[in-house]
């Protein structure tokens, strides 16, 4: 079914609203610019685990590593060398929040390009902040989720095919605000 409102009220909101209207089942968030390449099956697994929160399954992205969707734990330190773009390079020392290698669990928070949610985390941790307008909500859930001992993992499980930016590549206008909402999120 569809659902519909007379103006923006946000990602977080939007989510929180979509999610009430389902209280017996998972969440499956997926960006506008994803695809979903397969039924996902090892990932509605893996989220059967005892105290799994979310998972996510590898993202084929030309410009990532199948596995990279997961960054560690957040630390101012670690969202300035992200933000000044050094993640990267630094990858897997102290200061990025990038994984040197695929990790089995994330302790810091799993990519929302596609992210399925248990229910019954959903129902302890509660829904996403709606502080958040976009970008962001999902990492800080997850850390609530994480901090009250729920599991965040990665899937080994290339079913999402996803193209970065896809949502605003042709609206320099919303490129900006877009860029700007992710570091207001950060």
């Amino acid at each position: 079914r569809w659902s519909f409102a007379d103006r923006n009220v946000g990602y977080a909101a939007a989510v929180n609203a979509l999610a009430a209207q389902v209280p017996e089942h998972n969440l499956l968030l997926l960006n506008p610019d994803a695809e979903l390449t397969g039924p996902l099956t090892a990932c509605r697994a893996a989220l059967t685990g005892d105290r799994v929160a979310a998972v996510s399954p590898s993202v084929l992205d030309p410009d990532l590593p199948a596995w990279d969707l997961a960054r560690r734990r957040q630390t101012v330190l670690r969202a300035l060398v992200s933000s000044a773009g050094y993640a990267e390079r630094l990858r897997g020392t102290p200061v990025s929040d990038r994984y040197a290698s695929a990790p089995n669990e994330v302790d810091g928070y799993l990519s929302g390009c596609c992210l399925l949610i248990n229910r019954a985390a959903w129902a302890e941790i509660g829904p996403f902040d709606e502080k958040f307008f976009l970008y962001g909500e999902e990492s800080e859930w997850q850390r609530r989720a994480h901090e009250a001992g729920w599991l965040l993992r990665p899937v080994d499980e290339p079913e999402v095919r996803h193209v970065g930016a896809g949502t605003t590549v042709d609206d320099p206008l919303a490129a900006r605000r877009a860029a700007d909402l992710l570091r207001a999120g950060q």
